[in-house]
């Protein structure tokens, strides 16, 4: 009986601090995460031997430098008349496969990038191009079109991100493209686990990187694999690909929002885009990229700055009877019932605000808001409740301050225009919402309810609804 192929370990070794080990996986199957863990986080070397050749796999980005050191004497004792299949690899991109007519040559190649990769190190940010060719890993691992010059509108240069030179002549093969993007990272709307684990495709096929992009709208952040698992947030990254014509709300509003904390950053993004017939490549700021993301997705800048939070009215009686929708000690429903009943009895001010104080309402995220004498909307009363976005200082700062003033101006204005129409109509709103809010400590991608009630307040001029009291419910949240 023939062994399954899935349980034969191919001939070869694994080279690590202590010298030649067992070689237990070579990758294939089911067991890829193990020598992904050999390569990526421990810094091992990976041997495998044919009838011709030897193939080296190895992370250049971080192997050991004392594994290295060891390879020569590793492969010439067993390499006579072989030639050697140097092999780079990076989770984030497709391996780069140079060939040496013998040992003593790879050796001194590999030792070449790590001399580099040191230098680049010792440079840092000052140099990030340094003695590499602009990659640590050699000018063949992955030559870099020119840039796009942005200055020229009329024309864009149609070349692909991590394809060789001329491979192609003029074509931009997309295939090639998608399996460059298949390890990278998402910005998609809430409630993707079953298609995202850790912001990246359970299949991460071309076809369906491809999907994500020009069916679902979802956006690609191309990174290091080491920052996998952080914050957008806290580097520019290398690649953002989209579909314009295709994108959502959410995904680009994210976008727009990681684009001002990158402008605070050095470095600059290359821009790829889909214009229906090949991918487009530029490259600018960050800043820069916001303005191009604006005009080319026909997105418009909605008051200053722009808001990243939808909000759609929800029929309140439509809510509180559907399936879903509260259970009758849910706060929303009480804050209603109550609301209504101290109506009915001609109730207002004072009166109302004491007993929806007494339903513990300003236990949770609750704002009262009162309208000035220049009509500006006035935090009053602020309580944070269980989810803070804010730290301590700048929600005790909120109080007395106008609504459109808070941290987040863009969140401000969305929410002064929902209570706005609250105050124009008298009755209680419920507004679902989804978008981003920029919190003290991180970007939040929320979605949340809100359900304001006016307090009316009857003077010499009539009635009027001179307060606001605003509560929400936190649904779902997730740093960005």
């Amino acid at each position: 009986m023939e062994d399954d192929e899935e349980s034969v370990v191919k001939p070869g070794f694994w080279l690590n601090q202590l010298g030649r080990q067992q070689r237990h996986s070579d990758g294939t199957g089911g067991e890829a995460p193990m020598l992904a863990i050999m390569l990526h986080d421990l810094g091992w070397i990976d041997v495998g031997i044919s009838e011709t050749s030897f193939v080296v796999r190895l992370n250049p980005g971080t192997v050991k430098a004392e594994i290295a050191a060891s390879l020569p004497e590793a492969l010439e004792s067993r390499t006579p008349n072989h030639r050697i299949e140097l092999v780079l690899i990076d989770p984030d991109a497709r391996p780069v496969i140079i060939d040496f007519a013998d040992a003593q040559s790879a050796c001194a190649h590999l030792q070449t990038l790590l001399h580099n990769r040191r230098l680049a190190d010792q440079a840092g940010d000052e140099d990030p191009d340094h003695a590499g060719g602009g990659s640590i890993w050699g000018a063949d691992a992955f030559p870099m079109p020119a840039p796009s010059d942005l200055a020229d509108a009329r024309h864009y240069t149609s070349v692909l991100p991590l394809q060789r030179e001329g491979e192609y002549g003029c074509h931009v093969d997309e295939e090639r493209f998608m399996r460059g993007l298949a390890m990278t990272e998402w910005l998609a709307p809430l409630n993707t686990a079953g298609s995202l684990q850790d912001r990246r495709l359970v299949d991460s096929t071309p076809e369906m990187v491809s999907f994500a992009l020009r069916s679902l709208g979802w956006i690609a952040v191309k990174r290091s694999w080491k920052l996998h698992g952080q914050s957008f947030r806290q580097t520019v990254p290398e690649i953002v690909a989209l579909d314009p014509a295709a994108v959502g709300r959410q995904p680009m509003s994210q976008l727009i929002a990681l684009c001002a904390e990158w402008a605070q950053l050095p470095g600059t993004v290359t821009f790829a885009w889909w214009d229906g017939v090949v991918w487009i490549r530029e490259r600018g700021r960050p800043s820069d990229l916001a303005d191009r993301l604006r005009g080319l997705c026909r997105i418009a800048a909605n008051d200053e700055p722009m808001s990243l939070v939808d909000s759609v009215e929800v029929p309140i009686a439509q809510f509180l009877s559907s399936s879903g929708g509260p259970s009758a000690d849910h706060p929303f429903a009480a804050v209603f019932r109550r609301w209504l009943d101290d109506t009915a009895k001609g109730a207002e001010g004072d009166g109302i605000l004491r007993d929806l104080e007494r339903l513990g309402l300003f236990q949770r995220r609750t704002k009262l808001l009162v309208v000035d004498e220049n009509d500006d909307l006035r935090i009053a009363r602020y309580a944070a409740g269980r989810v803070r976005l804010w730290n301590e200082r700048t929600e005790r700062a909120m109080e007395g301050s106008r609504l459109v003033d808070i941290p987040d101006r863009g969140l401000g204005l969305r929410v002064q225009r929902d209570l706005r129409s609250v105050q124009r109509r008298g009755e209680p709103v419920l507004h679902h919402c989804t978008g981003i809010v920029f919190a003290s400590e991180s970007l939040q991608m929320a979605q949340w309810s809100r359900l304001t009630v006016p307090i009316p307040h009857t003077t010499d001029r009539g009635r009027s609804m001179k307060a606001l009291l605003s509560t929400c419910d936190l649904e779902l949240s997730t740093t960005i």
